[in-house]
Parts: C-alpha cells; structure tokens; sequence
C-alpha cells in the first residue's frame, strides 16, 4: 500500500495515533499509477478539483462536509424539542467499542441481543485492566482463531473408536481387523462387514477431476489407494465431564439448596423424584453417610432422530443420541444445555436394534462403573478434594427407544 495524495484521493483525511492528520489515502500501487495517468491525460478536470477543494477548505462551514466522517466522527440525535450534538473522536476507546459492535450486527450478522452481550462482556474487560495491577503483554494474544478457541473453550477428553456398521462392535483404532469378527452365539456366523473403505488418490493432470473406478496402471507422480474406516464412534469421558460440571461456581448450591427443600417438604406432597421412595433407599458404597461426600444420581436418555429431517420424500436415516442429567440440580435447570452431559452419538444411516444398541452403550457403562466410588475429585468449594458417588437412577425416551436400550421396562 502506497500513500497517495492526487486530487482524487486528497479529499480524505487520517489521523495517526499521535492525533496529527494527513490528507490523502492509501492505495495499492497499480491504483495509484491509475490515478497518475488520469491526471496526465486529463489535467484540466485534475486542476478544477482540487481547486474546488481549497476553496471549499477556505470556507469552515463545508470543512465538516469534506471530511464526511474521517476526522471527525458527529453522531447527531434530533429530537423533537432539542438537538443534542455529540462529537467522539475516533481514536477514542468509546469510539472503537462502538465500531466494532456495529461491524459485529452489520457485517457478521448478529442480533442485536448478542451485540448487546459482547458489549456487556467488553465493558467487564475494561473495568477489570483498569482494577488489576498485572500489565499483561497485548503481543502474547494468539491471532490464529483456533488457538483462541483451545484457549478460552475447556478442552474435551473426546474418545473414538472404529464401529462395524452392521452389527456396531466397537474397535479400538490400533490392530483393527479388515473384516469384522462379531458372533451373536458362538455356533453363529461372524459378521464379516468390512470396516475399511479404499479410497485412490490420482494427479489432477490426468484425471481431470474424474473418479477413474477400473484399476489401470500406476505411473510416476501417483498416489497408491488409502484405506480409511467406514465409521467413527465418538464418545465422551464422563469423568472429565464431572470434573469440570463440579468446577462450576453454581452446582454445588443449587445442589444442596435444593436437597434441603426435598427434606423440609411434606411427605403427602410429592414434587420431585427425590422424595420417591427408590432414591430414598439407593444404595451407596458405604451405609452411612460421610461427611463433606457428594452424592449424584443420571437420568439416561436415548433417542434416534433423522438428519435428513422427516419429511416423506426425504431420504430415511437416523442417528441417535446418548445423554444423561443430573437429577441432583432442581427441576427448572436439569435439562439445560450446559447441565446436560452428552456421552456419544451413535452414527448413521441406520439404527442399532436390541441386540447391537449393547454394543454402543458399553464405553458409558464402563464410565458409571468407574464411578461408583466413592473417589477423590475436586470441586469449586472443594479445592483438596471430595468423595463423589454416581448412580444411573432413570431411563428417559419414548416407547421406541427404551424397547431398544431397556426392552422389558415396556412390558
């Protein structure tokens, strides 16, 4: 970029950091040189511009107009009875929030709710740098957007395995066998699906964009067939979610909060679960209860839905969806986004039936062994450490789903 002062171009103004300005724009060098030849080739119209604007320059009332907002930011509000006139210069902070909030509803598209938040979250910042002694060097924020996201997001302790998409038998990915290997009894055929899919790699120079199926001769510069499974499995720890669910400044007063109001509620007025008689008789590691000891109960809830949407001409598929909920928090906050743990999704285009849903369902029973406890985990009120018990109280679904995952819950 080239700073270029033709009479085309001297008409806008800018203004450093130091607060001197400069009249002029810069350019890129090939519109400059545009701009160049044109006052060459026609001088007379070059001249009346700029004469028109150093008489304009001559005359304060107009300046204002010239400058259309580059030096001097107006924002002018007329009311009925009043005219309030409000001059922000534009290397102010207020001036700058509000260039981006503006930018953030104009040109990223966001409501104006949103906009209404990010100001809200700006003005915490500047409230905090302006309290904390700490000066933090601006140069150590990281510019590569994923990099901001590992940052602020809690990292996902995310697990993927290798899935048959016949029978859903889970393989780890290390030594995974070609086909697969699952029986329903041992006197049954295994299932033999492939779990691998060949995918070829070929130059663009002579394939052209064209997918050549029929085998041909490699030649120099091609890539040999890459075998790449045919589905994933991803599920989630459910550990590490309960550790950071139990970092969280208000789990653990809602929590108590609401148990106190289950024990002082009356016994011929049932409101929650836990005055039912199956969470008042659950089972813990030890009969009686420790002190400072956490106990949580889930909810599990499985249903299959079609990304395709349902309509009738739509193409028919269906993925599903594994979660629990912690029945520990009041009503009114168990089903939010953020309390609701997601375990797995259980890929496509077909769902599992009774007997291969197991299959699919093993990493989350594997997780709730691992944390019948009662273990050491920390907490927001509990920095040292706490004794944490979990329990799968309630299967929550339709009809269809719990046949599937809880098949005599229906009878």
């Amino acid at each position: 970029m080239e700073f270029c002062e033709c009479p085309q171009c001297i008409t806008h103004c800018l203004t450093d950091t130091n607060g001197s300005q400069r009249w002029g724009k810069f350019i890129s060098k090939r519109t400059k040189r545009k701009h160049h030849i044109h006052n060459l080739s026609h001088p007379s119209e070059s001249l009346r511009i700029q004469e028109d604007y150093q008489s304009e320059l001559s005359n304060p009332s107009s300046t204002s107009s010239i400058v259309g907002g580059m030096c001097d930011m107006d924002f002018i509000n007329n009311d009925s009875d009043t005219s309030h006139q409000t001059v922000i210069d534009e290397t102010s902070l207020v001036f700058m929030v509000a260039l981006f909030l503006a930018w953030l509803h104009l040109f990223c598209n966001l409501s104006r709710e949103k906009c209404q938040l990010a100001r809200n979250f700006i003005m915490k910042i500047i409230k905090r740098s302006e309290k904390t002694t700490q000066r933090d060097s601006y140069f150590d924020i990281p510019k590569d957007t994923q990099t901001l996201i590992n940052i602020s997001v809690p990292k996902i302790s995310l697990r993927q395995t290798i899935h048959c998409p016949s029978c859903y038998l889970l393989y780890p990915t290390t030594n995974v066998p070609w086909k697969c290997t699952y029986q329903e009894t041992i006197n049954c055929k295994p299932c033999d699906s492939a779990l691998f899919v060949d995918q070829h790699s070929f130059r663009s120079v002579r394939s052209k964009g064209k997918f050549r199926r029929e085998p041909y001769r490699m030649m120099q510069g091609d890539i040999a067939g890459v075998s790449t499974p045919k589905s994933y499995y991803v599920t989630q720890s459910m550990r590490k979610w309960l550790e950071w669910f139990l970092s969280l400044d208000y789990v653990e007063d809602e929590i108590a909060q609401w148990s106190d109001k289950m024990n002082n509620q009356r016994n011929d007025k049932i409101i929650d679960i836990q005055q039912g008689l199956v969470w008042q008789q659950m089972k813990w590691a030890s009969n009686e209860n420790m002190e400072g000891s956490l106990r949580l109960c889930f909810s599990l809830f499985v249903d299959w839905f079609n990304p395709r949407t349902n309509k009738l001409a739509g193409k028919q598929q269906s993925m599903g969806i594994v979660c629990l909920a912690c029945l520990n928090l009041p009503p009114e906050m168990r089903n939010k986004v953020e309390n609701v743990f997601l375990a797995g999704i259980m890929p496509g285009p077909n769902s599992p039936n009774m007997t291969t849903v197991s299959q699919l369902l093993s990493p989350l029973v594997d997780d709730l062994l691992d944390l019948v406890g009662p273990l050491e985990m920390k907490t927001f009120k509990h920095s040292q450490g706490r004794k944490i018990e979990v329990r799968l109280l309630t299967l929550i679904g339709d009809t269809g789903a719990t046949h599937k995952y809880y098949p005599w819950a229906c009878t």
